[in-house]
């Protein structure tokens, strides 16, 4: 006959306790979630820093201001490369054929050459069939928002619609899939 003893121990655990339910934090006038702590789903740490406005002189000569995005409330992507860099030139690839970046009324993507020959760094882009504005790197263009993180490539900046600096994707982080989530969370998808 079974004992008392053998019979506890053949009895179920009772079940785990069920974890509490967290209700997310949401805009009070949009009702989209808030990000918390910094953290955003996209795996990247989120900011807020004001950028103080910089020109840019694409390599076809075209002027562009970030005041001017600003103005026209758009989400800017600035995506520093260089040419020897294969996975930045995949970046800019991937970003030339998705839909919801080339094209978008609400996003304008900058690529950042890091190279030093100008005619180089255009028929590169031409050769790409780039179409989002192509500039060289310059002093006011690194102290203004290259200096705010590393050195290595791909380095990614993500303004806001009010020219905040809200993401500062480092080489290891600065994958397609990531920025293209970020810009998402950005233009408010």
């Amino acid at each position: 006959a079974p004992t008392a003893n053998a019979t506890a121990a053949t009895a179920p655990a009772p079940a785990p306790a069920a974890p509490p339910a967290t209700v997310p934090v949401v805009n009070a006038l949009t009702g989209n979630p808030l990000p918390t702590s910094g953290a955003s789903s996209c795996g990247l740490t989120e900011v807020d820093e004001p950028v103080r406005d910089v020109s840019f002189t694409s390599v076809k000569g075209e002027p562009l201001r970030l005041s001017m995005l600003k103005d026209l409330k758009k989400v800017v992507l600035i995506d520093f490369w260089g040419m020897a860099c294969s996975g930045c030139v995949e970046n800019l690839d991937a970003y030339q054929k998705d839909p919801d970046f080339v094209g978008n009324a609400n996003l304008e993507i900058i690529a950042v050459s890091r190279d030093a020959n100008k005619t180089a760094v255009k028929q590169f882009a031409t050769e790409h069939g780039w179409k989002f504005p192509v500039v060289m790197l310059t002093p006011e263009i690194q102290k203004a928002l290259l200096s705010t993180g590393g050195d290595d490539l791909p380095q990614v900046r993500l303004l806001d619609q009010k020219g905040h600096l809200r993401y500062r994707i480092g080489s290891t982080d600065a994958t397609h899939e990531k920025v293209k989530c970020a810009v998402d969370r950005l233009i408010g998808k």
